[in-house]
Parts: C-alpha cells; sequence; structure tokens
C-alpha cells in the first residue's frame, strides 16, 4: 500500500485539503502502477517548518511503498506532488523536500510467497510481553485466569485487580 505522508507549515481548510487528496492519490497510483484503492495520503497542515533558515511557506513528504519505486518513478512522483502543492497552496517546488523508502516484498512474504506479519508487529508483540513482565502482570495475569477459571468469574486484564478477596489457598503458589 503506497502512503504519501504531507506536511506543511500553512493551514489547509477542507476543502483544498480534499482537493489535495483527490489529486495525490490519482497521481501517485498512476505513477506508481498501483490502484487508487491501494493508495493512502496523509496531509497535516499547520506543522511548524523552518526550510533553508526561514518560515516562507514549505512542505514535507514522505513516501513509503512496497516495491514500485525507482529514480524515474521517483522523479515524475516528486515533480508531480510539487506541481498539485505549488498549484493548491502556492508552494514553491524549491520549499518541497520528499524522502522516498522502497520496502521490498520480501519482507512481508516467506519463500513460498505466503504473507507474513511485518517485522514491526513481532518487535511490538516482544515490547508489550517485556511490559508485562517488567510490571509483574505476567504473575498477576495468571492468578488471576486460575481465580476465574476457579469461580467462573471474568474480567479484564488488570495489574491492580488482584486484591485479599480471594483466597490464597485456592491457588498455586507460583
Amino acid at each position: 500500500m503506497p502512503t504519501l505522508n504531507l506536511f506543511t507549515n500553512l493551514p489547509v481548510d477542507a476543502v483544498i485539503a480534499s482537493d489535495i487528496l483527490k489529486d495525490a492519490t490519482k497521481a501517485v497510483a498512476k505513477i506508481i502502477g498501483k490502484p487508487e484503492s491501494y493508495v493512502m495520503i496523509l496531509l497535516n497542515g499547520g506543522v511548524p517548518i523552518a526550510f533553508a533558515g526561514t518560515e516562507a511557506p514549505a512542505a514535507y513528504g514522505e513516501l513509503i511503498s512496497i516495491g514500485g519505486l525507482g529514480p524515474s518513478v521517483n522523479g515524475k512522483l516528486s515533480s508531480t506532488i510539487a506541481e498539485i502543492l505549488q498549484t493548491k497552496l502556492s508552494i514553491d517546488s524549491n520549499r518541497f523536500y520528499i524522502k522516498f523508502y522502497d520496502s521490498p516484498v520480501s519482507l512481508y512474504e516467506n519463500k513460498e510467497g505466503n504473507d507474513v506479519l511485518p517485522p514491526i508487529f513481532w518487535v511490538q508483540w516482544l515490547n508489550f510481553l517485556m511490559n508485562l513482565l517488567k510490571n509483574n502482570c505476567s504473575g498477576v495475569w495468571r492468578r488471576n485466569f486460575l481465580v476465574q477459571q476457579q469461580f467462573k468469574t471474568s474480567s479484564a486484564l488488570n495489574c491492580d485487580r488482584f486484591t485479599e478477596e480471594v483466597n490464597p489457598s485456592h491457588m498455586f503458589n507460583w
């Protein structure tokens, strides 16, 4: 899914934002060669930006895509997005900078061509588990689970939930 993040220091009203989103979606889809239904555009107006030492109207963009990018495509995208920003927001093309991230398809497929979870999923999952261990929630969760099974109750995971109301003799010693 190609994603274009645009930031500008100019305020952007809803009508102009809608026009920019539509035009940028069409341009990215056409130039990269992917359906419009796969393209995501984010527009952030009123962001403090200093470019070349001044706070004159400027814009910054990041385009991330799984394949489809390269020197010639990047050049076309850069000039087309700059033209849209010039037309809709009067941002001079020399006050616009864009970065391109071409993520290889192989990061999201295994050797058999099946989709796999992206690495960021596993990083976030490990962070979640580490936070549970760091806050000793895992022990609380285990005790809560056993108590819930024993007394057929249910509740959401909450590290502070386990209190003296449960008779410790009904639990295993962890």
